[in-house]
């Protein structure tokens, strides 16, 4: 016999609203909803791979208005010059990014990974690693990049 009383049985009664999830507590990740981790993660891969392909559309789309990068030869670009393929990584066959660690505080994040490039649009294939912090804000619903810096690792 069930008791009108029990715990089980009140929280089946009482109204949804009144009654939290156990599982939905404050930083808990939900399946298939994006937290910004996931959301910089995300937008991290576009770059990179938009960096190697030269894709123009997307670099032009995921860094704000005034983007600086600094590469780890000392070299500073500009959103004009990313834009215009004159980063090192431009034409890399391809870009990985390993061992990423993700920052959030409200509107602004940093991203710090270990960032191998391999191959080279020009002279011999080649191979690259280095340590590589983005900084980015929120605009809207979309994460931009505003900076890069790359050091030697």
């Amino acid at each position: 016999m069930i008791r009108l009383a029990s715990p089980l049985v009140l929280a089946l009664l009482a109204p949804a609203a009144a009654v939290a999830h156990p599982l939905l507590v404050a930083g808990t990740v939900v399946p298939g909803v994006p937290t910004p981790e996931t959301e910089i993660r995300s937008v991290l891969g576009f770059f990179d791979r938009a960096r190697a392909q030269q894709d123009v559309g997307v670099l032009a789309r995921i860094t704000a208005e005034d983007f600086a990068a600094a590469t780890a030869d000392g070299v500073r670009l500009d959103r004009a010059a990313l834009l215009a393929g004159a980063a090192p990584e431009a034409g890399a066959r391809m870009i990985v990014r390993d061992d990423l660690a993700v920052k959030v505080s409200q509107d602004s994040a940093s991203a710090t990974a270990r960032v191998t490039r391999i191959g080279t649009p020009r002279g011999p294939e080649t191979s690259e690693v280095t340590r590589e912090t983005v900084e980015l804000r929120r605009s809207g619903d979309a994460w931009l990049i505003v900076g890069v810096r790359s050091d030697r690792d």
